[in-house]
């Protein structure tokens, strides 16, 4: 993923085809980076403005600075000055400034420095792990280069094309958008061309990438300074959370802290229905299932076609042995989206639990059909094999929970002895 440009070798790239927006979608971003950009003072000064804007300590401002300090030639710094030069006609004629090559320029160059620098790694996205481990995910990066973007006077802003995967919008000179991605590869830069001021809201509008149109459900949704918080935010709330299912021994402490997190993802958007969600299952964990309850259904209310968060009703209900009403939801979950993993798992377990052991089979062989190595549907359909009299084919889904998932030998040692050997 390292690949490094300077301004010399980028400004003799061959210009992209660019295309302007309408004046609706300019006033929005123009709202959008007047909330978030420092326009006064040093760079430093700058960066500690953009930092301070985001939920983290003003130390954490220092720390960023010495770390661009530490980069050489192809550093922040150096690109900065030299993006001001340009700027003030050293290098590069009027009409480069005023159709926004000047910009693509420096957007260039800041990725290549950037992704020099720190590398792609998955769950790394808080800015003081960025900064210490060099490592960052897609997350990591847009906080990165956002900063550092608004930092040096480009109109930097985030959006969201896919679920769970942010990128940087930026604002040209002529008011085209281009799209920064730094996990890509190579060609992190891409053109987002708007064709429709009037799609869902104020904030949704479809993109190409160098292609034709494609259909409307290919949206780009840019973020408003505050959903750009919530974010962060909701990610931290569901690190927490991850915490906790791994160290169980922490689990108020985890718990506690993902719920202020997800609190917190609110305030700044009060339509992030993944926060619900995440606080729901926070909620469910405490055993709170009227709470968790109520926050799920935000989370659908929402986003109606929300898979996961019925499936999370229908693990509330499913605790609560309401058999009937958990298998409506997991029904409801597996028509928005079949290829869902352990849904049918969770039905097998409903059906089970009513002794209803061949339609129990059937829901675990579903389940193994898309998630062939879960341990935990060869072991119900091996008990139910067991209680069907199937004594071959209990030892064979036994003897293969057994190889995935060594706490489930000992389960099947101690309650169904005989079918494996110790």
């Amino acid at each position: 993923m390292l690949r490094r440009t300077f301004l010399k070798a980028a400004m003799a790239a061959p210009a992209v085809a660019k295309e302007a927006f309408g004046k609706s979608v300019s006033s929005f971003l123009d709202s959008v980076i007047s909330d978030q950009s420092a326009q006064d003072g040093s760079l430093t000064d700058r960066i500690h403005q953009l930092v301070s804007g985001l939920p983290y300590p003003d130390e954490i401002s220092d720390d960023l600075i010495d770390m661009l300090q530490s980069w050489r030639t192809d550093g922040i710094y150096n690109i900065y000055e030299e993006y001001r030069n340009l700027q003030n006609g050293r290098s590069i004629s009027p009409s480069d400034v005023a159709t926004g090559a000047l910009e693509e320029l420096a957007i260039s160059n800041l990725g290549q420095a950037i992704k020099s620098k720190i590398q792609y790694k998955l769950k790394i996205f808080e800015l003081p792990d960025v900064i210490e481990s060099k490592q960052a995910n897609c997350l990591g990066y847009t906080i990165i280069f956002y900063i550092l973007g608004n930092a040096m006077g480009l109109k930097v802003s985030t959006a969201e094309r896919k679920e769970d995967h942010l990128e940087n919008i930026v604002t040209l000179a002529d008011n085209t958008l281009k799209i920064v991605d730094l996990t890509q590869k190579e060609d992190f830069i891409t053109d987002a061309i708007v064709t429709n001021n009037n799609l869902d809201d104020s904030t949704q509008w479809r993109y190409r990438d160098n292609k034709p149109v494609m259909s409307g459900k290919d949206k780009i949704h840019i973020n408003t300074n505050q959903e750009f918080r919530a974010e962060i935010f909701l990610n931290r709330g569901i690190s927490y959370y991850d915490f906790y299912k791994a160290n169980k021994q922490h689990k108020q402490k985890a718990l506690k802290l993902a719920t202020v997190c997800f609190d917190k993802a609110l305030a700044n958007n009060p339509d992030c229905e993944e926060a619900y969600n995440n606080r729901g299952a926070v909620k469910h964990d405490l055993g709170k299932h009227k709470e968790a309850l109520k926050d799920f259904h935000k989370a659908i209310a929402i986003r109606p076609r929300y898979a996961d968060a019925h499936v999370n009703i229908g693990n509330v209900y499913l605790n609560l042995e309401d058999y009937k009403e958990a298998r409506e939801w997991y029904y409801k979950a597996l028509d928005i989206d079949t290829e869902l993993k352990k849904v049918h798992y969770y039905l097998a377990v409903s059906h089970i639990n009513c002794s209803e052991f061949r339609e129990a089979i059937t829901e675990c062989t579903k389940e193994l059909a898309i998630n062939k190595n879960h341990a935990l549907s060869y072991f119900v359909r091996g008990v139910c094999y067991h209680n069907t009299k199937k004594t071959k084919e209990a030892k064979r889904d036994f003897d293969i929970a057994a190889r995935l998932n060594p706490e489930l030998r000992k389960n099947i040692l101690r309650t169904f002895p005989g079918y494996i050997s110790k």
